[in-house]
């Protein structure tokens, strides 16, 4: 629910990142001394979970083999990047 109370559906894209903020225009508190509402914004804020059974270790174990870099391009880095285009001109 809102700030004003009526239940909000905000789509969630698919592989948003940790500290980024969706905006649900006209959702938010009624603007002081005016008309109209402000906007609803949220800030998404993923949890990494600390205690794993074996069973889920051994998920992510299998999920990290099958990785190829290109699904988390902003963690690459600077020299990530650097070395990517190194590798590019020696080929």
């Amino acid at each position: 629910p809102g700030l004003d109370g009526k239940k909000h559906d905000i789509a969630i894209p698919a592989g948003i990142q940790s500290g980024k903020q969706l905006r649900q225009r006209g959702a938010g508190m009624p603007v002081l001394n005016g008309r109209g509402t402000g906007d609803l914004v949220v800030q998404i804020d993923v949890e990494t979970p600390t205690k794993l059974s074996a069973r889920q270790k051994e998920l992510l174990c299998e999920f990290r083999e099958t990785e190829t870099g290109e699904e988390c391009p902003a963690s690459q880095g600077f020299f990530g990047r650097i070395k990517e285009m190194w590798d590019d001109l020696t080929e």
